[in-house]
């Protein structure tokens, strides 16, 4: 399957069964493990720190479970995707950045718990095992429906944390 450069949304229904049921409290161990460091690695979505918080995301490999290494090594050999977010929700209502764009194209996938995508005006719901691509430039709104860990794969021209 080839997205990068495709300049239309595609929501793609169960192509990611490999992804699916990636382990909440262990990912919650890894940003645990940030939290020492002043939370360079991982950022919240809020105003507190990032154990007491709703939402938070990974963005460095030093952090990523052991599970989510193996699935980011094997989208870069497939895919070619250079840069992996690792969002997750504590449960349904949590902010999650509100309205954005990225700067290079995307690939989100959910691995557990479900989350609804407004892109251009359509409502994209993603379930366990869903994708959506996402061309650079495009807003799209996030909105948490319950428990639940995303993954968002990127393209990005130069990675910001590839060598830590």
């Amino acid at each position: 399957m080839t997205l990068k450069g495709t300049n239309e949304v595609k929501h793609l229904k169960g192509e990611f069964s490999s992804c699916m049921g990636l382990s909440f409290d262990a990912v919650m161990k890894k940003v645990e493990a940030a939290e020492p460091f002043g939370n360079q690695f991982c950022r919240t979505e809020g105003d507190t720190n990032v154990i007491d918080d709703c939402s938070f995301t990974i963005i460095s490999p030093k952090y990523y479970t052991d599970d989510i290494k193996t699935l980011f090594n094997e989208f870069k050999t497939t895919h070619g995707v250079n840069e992996l977010y690792v969002r997750a929700s504590k449960h349904a209502g949590c902010e999650h950045g509100g309205k954005r764009k990225n700067a290079d194209d995307v690939l989100i996938i959910q691995s557990l718990g479900e989350m609804e995508y407004e892109v251009n005006g359509e409502v994209y719901t993603l379930e366990e095992g869903d994708g959506l691509y996402v061309p650079a430039y495009t807003f799209i709104t996030p909105k948490v429906l319950n428990r639940r860990i995303t993954l968002e794969f990127m393209w990005y021209r130069g990675a910001v944390y590839d060598t830590i």
